[in-house]
């Protein structure tokens, strides 16, 4: 699993999230990508997600703003039955050396 924390600005997640979301103080993003090898499913998949930190009436929370995944079960379950907004894709995560490829074709 690859997970990047990025600093980013109020006013680019302003303009992103819906209302009556805000941006918080200090405007945080995570971007993971995930290779699932067992699951429940009974078959591997890669997903990928991105998360801005949000705030709703002074609380802190998260807002995803996508989350592509290449098994479609693994679509449908966490699309219809808790609400992420996945989406098929191709996704590739493999070690090289020290450090991790991943690639996603934009139209992919």
């Amino acid at each position: 699993m690859l997970i990047i924390l990025f600093l980013t600005k109020p006013e680019f997640i302003k303009k992103i999230l819906p209302p009556p979301l805000q941006p918080p103080e200090i405007p945080l993003g995570l971007v993971y990508v995930a290779n699932f090898p067992k699951t429940t499913l009974k078959q591997s998949y890669h997903e990928a997600a991105i998360f801005l930190d949000t705030q709703f009436e002074g609380k802190p929370g998260n807002y995803c703003l996508t989350m592509p995944v290449d098994n479609d079960m693994a679509m449908v379950q966490g699309r219809e039955l808790v609400g992420f907004p996945k989406k098929m894709a191709e996704i590739s995560l493999e070690k090289r050396g020290k450090g991790l490829s991943v690639e996603s074709p934009a139209e992919g």
